[in-house]
């Protein structure tokens, strides 16, 4: 998962070019919270309907390691019925929720992409073609509008994150997996 920082307080004007230096570079330095997740860039899905394991490229050895490393987590392989039925503190049960934070965290950071897309093409804009579309002076309030939603999606993305992280964090026992687990566990969930 990869999410953006959240931009400083800053006064949107007609100058405030400089901002959308900042803001491409925050977009420039995505934070990877959980990499190798194989999802590419916030909203892409490879393995669309995917339950299965396919550790075929593994050898048997790698294969014994990795579910070893991924412990509980192989409750992932669980069927679907266990995930709908099961106690959410169950390990079924956190793993659903897991997915499900997954997913939202997936969308948010999407949504917070797209405001950062929209934030910088109105920095982008030259004063020339900000005197044509907004003829009527509404650039001040409406790239003002443009950072806040920025600034908003920031922060519901990255809380979302953060509520996603500690379910793993409890899933795992706080114990660290390795980039090749993290996807491993993804493709068991069809993320």
């Amino acid at each position: 998962m990869k999410f953006l920082p959240s931009t400083p307080n800053v006064t949107p004007t007609k100058s405030s070019k400089g901002l959308l230096v900042a803001v491409m570079a925050i977009l420039m330095l995505p934070l990877a919270v959980e990499a190798g997740n194989g999802n590419g860039n916030g909203n892409g899905n490879g393995n669309a309907n995917s339950n299965g394991n396919d550790n075929r490229s593994l050898g048997r050895n790698e294969r014994g390691q990795q579910a070893s490393n991924l412990g509980r987590l192989n409750a992932a392989n669980a069927n679907e019925n266990a995930f709908l039925n099961s106690s959410p503190n169950s390990t079924p049960g956190q793993i659903q929720q897991y997915r499900v934070a997954t997913q939202a965290s997936s969308t948010l950071i999407a949504d917070q992409n797209i405001a950062a897309q929209n934030l910088i093409s109105l920095q982008a804009l030259t004063e020339e073609e900000i005197a044509e579309q907004y003829a009527d002076g509404t650039f001040d309030a409406v790239l003002a509008g443009a950072l806040e939603k920025y600034e908003m999606t920031t922060s519901i993305a990255q809380a979302a994150e953060q509520d996603r992280a500690a379910i793993l964090t409890a899933l795992t026992g706080n114990r660290t997996l390795t980039d090749s687990d993290i996807a491993a566990f993804h493709e068991m969930l069809g993320l």
